[in-house]
């Protein structure tokens, strides 16, 4: 059977690491947003009791913020009362 493009580029370590380090990203902003919700956590209270500024509450929750501290991650996962776990592969 012929591999897909997607199957012949995940092949390649450079793109199988950003494929999955979006993946990661994703599955974070998406754990986030619906923390907020079952919540009912606004953008505005999050970023007051985490202490973070409201534009990278929102870029997480939208997953365009690709860069943030583990401090203020830790922040936000604290006060959504959300725990994050490093298991291996």
């Amino acid at each position: 059977m012929n591999k897909t493009t997607y199957e012949k580029e995940m092949e390649n370590p450079e793109f199988r690491h950003l494929m999955e380090r979006e993946r990661f990203m994703l599955e974070l902003s998406e754990n986030i947003a619906k923390a907020m919700e079952e919540q009912h956590i606004s953008v505005r209270e999050l970023s007051k009791r985490a202490h973070v500024s409201k534009t990278v509450v929102t870029g997480i929750r939208s997953g365009r913020r690709k860069n943030i501290t583990l401090d203020k991650l830790k922040d936000l996962i604290d006060v959504l009362n959300l725990d994050l776990r490093l298991v291996g592969k």
